[in-house]
C-alpha cells in the first residue's frame, strides 16, 4: 500500500454520486478521485423476481470493482468500461474510464460497503436523505436512465 493512500466509500444511493463529486471538487482533483458505483451495474435488463439477497448479489459486478480498487490501492492507474445506461441492453460503453491513483479514492454507491471490500477500505460513510427527496431522485434517475419497468 502506498503511504497516505486512503480508499473511502460513500454509500447512500439516489444522490451519493453528486455528493461524492462535490467532496472531490472540494478536495481538489490532485487529491481525490471518485468511482461511480453505477458504472459497474450488472443486474441485467429483464424484470426479475429473485429474492432481495439474490438481486443485491447480482446487481453490481463487484469483482470488477474490486480489481479497480486493488490497482488504485497499490498506487497504479485503473481502467474499466462502464455499463451503457443509454443502450440499456446489458452492454458496456465503448469508451473506457481511466482512474488515476489519488491520495483519496471515493467509491460511491449503494452496494459499495460489501464485505468483499473490507480489506481495502479505510472508511465507510452512509448518507441518508429524507424519503421524499430519495423518491424524487429515484424517479428522476428512472427517466434519465431508461429504467422504466425495472423501478416501476
Amino acid at each position: 500500500m502506498q503511504p497516505g493512500r486512503k480508499l473511502r466509500l460513500l454509500r447512500g444511493g439516489n444522490g451519493s454520486f453528486d455528493y461524492s463529486g462535490n467532496v472531490s471538487l472540494t478536495l481538489g482533483a490532485t487529491h481525490a478521485a471518485v468511482i461511480d458505483g453505477d458504472a459497474f451495474y450488472a443486474g441485467g435488463i429483464a424484470i426479475r423476481d429473485d429474492s432481495a439477497a439474490e438481486l443485491a448479489s447480482a446487481c453490481i459486478d463487484w469483482p470488477k470493482q474490486r480489481a479497480v480498487l486493488e490497482q488504485l490501492k497499490a498506487g497504479k492507474p485503473a481502467r474499466y468500461r462502464p455499463f451503457d445506461w443509454e443502450a440499456f441492453d446489458g452492454s458496456l460503453e465503448a469508451r473506457s474510464v481511466l482512474i488515476e491513483p489519488k491520495q483519496i479514492v471515493i467509491l460511491e454507491g449503494v452496494y459499495s460497503a460489501r464485505l468483499e471490500f473490507s480489506d481495502l477500505l479505510d472508511m465507510r460513510i452512509l448518507l441518508q436523505a429524507a424519503d421524499d427527496a430519495r423518491l424524487q431522485r429515484l424517479l428522476d434517475r428512472r427517466h434519465d436512465r431508461g429504467l422504466g419497468a425495472q423501478m416501476a
